[in-house]
Formats: C-alpha cells, sequence, structure tokens
C-alpha cells in the first residue's frame, strides 16, 4: 500500500509539473508571437519584445515567425496530456522544417534587393550608460542599433552561400525541398504529401479537359462567325456592286432626307437658294463657339442711351488662332471623288488637336463607303489615321484629322536628369565615409552604383551604397543639374511638360521626396505634372528625355521617342538622339520644342 501511495503522489507531482511546463511553454509563444507585431513603429511588447524579435531575426530570419507556433503546438499538447507529440523526432521535424524554410529564403533573396531589411535604433538601448557597451561590440552585434537584419538570418543566408557554392543554386533547391520533405515525413505528415500530390494530378487533368472544351467552343464560334461574313459577303455582290433593291432604299431614303430637311427650313424662313452645291468660300468654326445662325444687332439699348452698334468692332480670332483649311478641304474631296463618291466640304471645326471636315454625302451614297476609305483618306491628308463618324445633330458626316502643329508631350525623367543623383550620392558617400575610395562622375560606366563599386570594392559596400540611397532626406537633398531646370522651363512654354520617375521600391522616402524637390526647385505648381511609374512605356507622350540607356516595358515599342541625357555609362547607345548633360545643345538637337 505504501508503494502504490507513493507511486500516485509521483504521478500527480509529474502532473502538476507538465501543466506548469505548457503553461508556461503557451505564455512563452505568446510573448514570441506579439514580439513580432508592431504598431507605428513601435514593438507593442516594448524593449522586451525588441530584444526577442532581434535575437530571433539575427539567427532565423523571417523563418522565426514559425517558432510561436512550434511552441504552441508543444503546450497545447502537454496540457492535453497527449504523449505521442513527446517522441523526440517531432522536435527534430520541426527544427528541420525551420531550418529548409530559412534556407529556401536565403537562396531565394540572395541576389535581390530584399535580402536584408532594416529596423531602426532602439533609443531606450542607447542611453549614456550603454553607449559604450554599444562601441565596444563587434558590428554583427550591435542588433539594437540601427541593424540591417538578413531575411534569411545567419542561419540561412550562410547555408545558402555554402550549398549554391558547393552544388550550384539548382542543386541548392533541390537539397533544400529534401530537407523540407524529410521534416514532413519526422512529423508524420506522409498522408498530408500523398493526398496533396493526388490533388495536384487531378486538378491537371481536370484543367486539361476544361481546356480541351474551352477550345472547342471557340473553334465553333469562330466557325460561325466566318460563315456569316461570307453570307453577307455573298448578299452584297462583288466589288462593292450593291444589289437593285438596296440602290432603291437608299436612294428613297436619302431623297426622304431632303424633303425633310427643305421643309425645316422653309418653316424658320430660311430661303432655299442658300443652300448650294458649291461655295466661294470654306466655313471655318472654331471649337468652342455654337454652331448658330448669325445674326446682326443694329444697336442695344440700355437704359436712355444707345450703345453704339457692334459692326464697328474688329473680329477678334481665337487664341492659336484660325486656319485657312481650303487646301485641305480641297484634298478631301478629291480624294473622295477619285473613289467615285460625290460630296462636299461645307465646314471646318478647328479645335486645338483634330481638325473636323463636315462633309455632305450625294443622294444615295452610303457611310459605310467613306469609312471603307480612311487609309487612303489619311495618306491624301498626310497624317498618321483619320476617324470618320455621323456629326451629332446634322446630316453630315465629320472626318477628323490630327493637326500637324500641335503641342508636343515631352517626358522627363528625374534622377540625373533633373536631380542629379550621381553628384549628390558621390558627395553623401565622401561626407559619411571619407576613408572609404570612390569613383569620378566622369568614370562612372553602369547605370546602377552597385553594379560598379561592388565589384571594384568588394560585397560590403553595397550595403554602404544602400544605407546612403535610403537615407531620410536624401533624395530632397539632390542638387540640380545645371541648366536643366531653365531649359525644362523653356519647353514647357510651347509644349506640354510632364515629368516621369520611377522610385526606389526599397526607398520608403523616395516618392514622398520627388514630390518635395519639385516643389522647392521648379515650383509647387509642377507637383501635378509628376508621373511616378515602374513602366514609362505606359506612359504616352512624343519625347522622353532620359539617361537610362535602355528602358524596357510592356509597350512595344513605346509611343516615345527616347532622348538621352549624355553620361558616360549611356555612350555605348547608338542611333538616339543626345544631349549634353548641362542641357547646352537641347534647341539644336530638339529643334520641334522650340
Amino acid at each position: 500500500m505504501g508503494k502504490k501511495t507513493a507511486a500516485k503522489k509521483q504521478k500527480s507531482k509529474n502532473r502538476e509539473s507538465s501543466r506548469r511546463g505548457g503553461i508556461t511553454l503557451l505564455v512563452a509563444s505568446f510573448l514570441i508571437l506579439f514580439s513580432f507585431i508592431t504598431v507605428a513603429g513601435k514593438n507593442i511588447l516594448g524593449p522586451f519584445g525588441e530584444v526577442v524579435a532581434r535575437v530571433l531575426y539575427l539567427f532565423l530570419g523571417k523563418a522565426s515567425y514559425l517558432i510561436p507556433f512550434i511552441t504552441g503546438f508543444f503546450a497545447v499538447n502537454i496540457l492535453r496530456k497527449n504523449d505521442e507529440y513527446n517522441d523526440p523526432r517531432f522536435l527534430l521535424g520541426f527544427a528541420m522544417l525551420v531550418c529548409s524554410l530559412a534556407v529556401f529564403i536565403g537562396l531565394l533573396f540572395m541576389n535581390s534587393t530584399g535580402v536584408v531589411f532594416k529596423m531602426e535604433k532602439v533609443g531606450v538601448f542607447y542611453g549614456k550608460e550603454m553607449r559604450e557597451f554599444w562601441k565596444s561590440a563587434p558590428p554583427y552585434l550591435r542588433i539594437m542599433g540601427d541593424y540591417n537584419f538578413s531575411t534569411a538570418g545567419a542561419l540561412g543566408a550562410n547555408a545558402a552561400k555554402i550549398l549554391s557554392a558547393w552544388f550550384n543554386v539548382i542543386g541548392a533547391y533541390i537539397i533544400t525541398i529534401i530537407l523540407f520533405l524529410l521534416s514532413l515525413v519526422l512529423l508524420r505528415m506522409e498522408r498530408m504529401l500523398i493526398d496533396s500530390a493526388f490533388f495536384g494530378v487531378q486538378l491537371f487533368i481536370k484543367g486539361l479537359k476544361l481546356g480541351g472544351e474551352a477550345g472547342v467552343i471557340i473553334w465553333k464560334a469562330l466557325k460561325e462567325s466566318i460563315g456569316g461574313i461570307r453570307e453577307r459577303g455573298g448578299k452584297e455582290g462583288r466589288d462593292g456592286e450593291k444589289p437593285d433593291r438596296a440602290k432603291k432604299r437608299e436612294k428613297i431614303d436619302a431623297e426622304a432626307l431632303k424633303k425633310r430637311e427643305a421643309e425645316e427650313s422653309a418653316k424658320i424662313g430660311a430661303p432655299q437658294s442658300q443652300k448650294k452645291q458649291k461655295r466661294e468660300k470654306l466655313n471655318v468654326i472654331a471649337a468652342e463657339e455654337p454652331v448658330k445662325k448669325q445674326v446682326g444687332i443694329q444697336s442695344v439699348v440700355r437704359g436712355d442711351f444707345n450703345l453704339p452698334p457692334t459692326n464697328l468692332l474688329k473680329a477678334g480670332e481665337s487664341l492659336g488662332g484660325t486656319s485657312d483649311y481650303t487646301d485641305e478641304a480641297e484634298k478631301l474631296k478629291k480624294t473622295l471623288n477619285d473613289f467615285g463618291i460625290e460630296a462636299e466640304v461645307v465646314n471646318v471645326v478647328d479645335g486645338p488637336v483634330i481638325s473636323r471636315f463636315e462633309v455632305e454625302l450625294a443622294t444615295g451614297v452610303k457611310v459605310s463607303r467613306v469609312e471603307a476609305l480612311a487609309t487612303d483618306i489619311a495618306l491624301a491628308m498626310r497624317v498618321e489615321q483619320v476617324r470618320i463618324a455621323p456629326v451629332a445633330g446634322k446630316s453630315l458626316l465629320g472626318v477628323e484629322v490630327p493637326k500637324l502643329n500641335k503641342k508636343m508631350i515631352v517626358l522627363v525623367d528625374m534622377d540625373s536628369v533633373l536631380a542629379d543623383f550621381e553628384a549628390g550620392f558621390l558627395a553623401r558617400l565622401r561626407e559619411k565615409h571619407p576613408e572609404l575610395p570612390s569613383i569620378p562622375l566622369g568614370q562612372r560606366v553602369t547605370f546602377k552604383v552597385r553594379e560598379q563599386y561592388v565589384p571594384l570594392f568588394g560585397d560590403y559596400f553595397g550595403e554602404i551604397i544602400k544605407s546612403i540611397e535610403t537615407e531620410n532626406g536624401f533624395f530632397r537633398a539632390l542638387p540640380a543639374v545645371a541648366g536643366s531646370i531653365e531649359a525644362v522651363l523653356e519647353i514647357a512654354k510651347k509644349n506640354d511638360v510632364f515629368i516621369t520617375s520611377s522610385p526606389l521600391k526599397e526607398q520608403k522616402y523616395s516618392a514622398p521626396e520627388k514630390y518635395e524637390w519639385i516643389g522647392i526647385n521648379i515650383g509647387a505648381e509642377w507637383k501635378q505634372r509628376l508621373i511616378l511609374t515602374y513602366d514609362k512605356t505606359l506612359v504616352k507622350g512624343d519625347i522622353l528625355i532620359d539617361d537610362k540607356p535602355e528602358i524596357a516595358g510592356l509597350a512595344k515599342p513605346p509611343q516615345w521617342e527616347q532622348v538621352l541625357i549624355d553620361w558616360p555609362y549611356n555612350r555605348h547607345v547608338n542611333g538616339k538622339r543626345r544631349i549634353n548633360r548641362d542641357w547646352s545643345d537641347w534647341k539644336e538637337i530638339l529643334p520641334e520644342l522650340v
């Protein structure tokens, strides 16, 4: 009896100890989880959370996010008295899972800008009493200051480098995947792997079936569409000939339209003699003016005196002047006549970008015949293309022709074109690190700074470059390129100028500081002309002034012509117009903007 009682007491004591251990482990898992959460740039657990998070980031990087869930898993099973998971294989499995994830992250970000992430200095650890301690500590252990943590941690980053050096990148990925699969086997997740593979095969087969069914549907739709086009083509006959019945219907409709217009004109007192097929002078209408019948005003009575007649005033011109479109109207009329279409140009609406020629077609002429001649009309008018559509509210057909003397849209890059990025970086490097080597501006032969500095001076220079480029106030303080502001303001007098720039993705201050730079150096009203984009090919324009040797994007080719600002790193590019770095020769290189 004594032995049984002692055994029961020991068992009860062990349970109580396990329960306490489970609760402790569960609390620890929540503390670790909350240590990774920051609100408004501050850790919600304060300095304690900063210490926990930074220590885990130092060794495991982003893979440390798994730690609170793993500790929570063991805590819950201890509290539920589930002894099945007390087997050491589970601890080993979770360790391999975390390591494989860290190595995978290290391989994924090994040669990208996301290889590190920066955390700001924790002020409480840099008081007077702690300042000397941190100065004596090695640089890689100063994790409470402005520290660049590896995304994969020390474990993942170093393991990724070693594996890629010994087995190449593909071999390193294969070893990492094998390590991940082994961790799942140790965690008794073989069934999950088999089910996932089976589900993937089923999904692939189903996708093939759906693709085949979609192909059959599209093919049937195409056959029906082609058959319908052939049927319509057969009805209209060959060489544009129409059946007699269609010709009669067109003639009747045109005559009815003419008759209705004549009746309406008679009602408002418009004499029929004004409707002539040929006019001695073309009527040019400004786009802003409403088309209405002109009535001469002899005098205006106000109070007890008479104003002088308005015919004493000289007729004014529109802001851009009104052109004489007689020659263009004759070209359009001749082109239509050459293709057997009888028509008269009765009005021209003079717009800022396009001119609309309003054409009166002869009886029986279908609009579709004129629309089919759009390319021939564009060639005759010496423009790229024309738009043909009925004029709203009139029985006239509009032919819209782009104006050859329209304002050009000029896109101007910002970095090293307006803001002297290269000079600003060099000055900042020499100020912060006077002991380090630097490259003079005339010897900079790569578009990106790090592409020349790192191979020459070592990998450590990459972190120095990044610390300068991502520093608060760097973009705002860049000097203006000599002559650039004056040139852009002069170009803007006769053209539409927009500033296009691509902010650095890892620099949170880049975009807002570009707006500030424009307000300081050009003027606040120019802020609305700034276009921030990572793909300049999608921006419409006539000319792009940029320093980048080659600009690629979704639009191939882009609508604009690239004109280079001369730098050593783009002098290998041939076949493009080039402006001096100080903009001194822009008028000779771009005479169309003057």
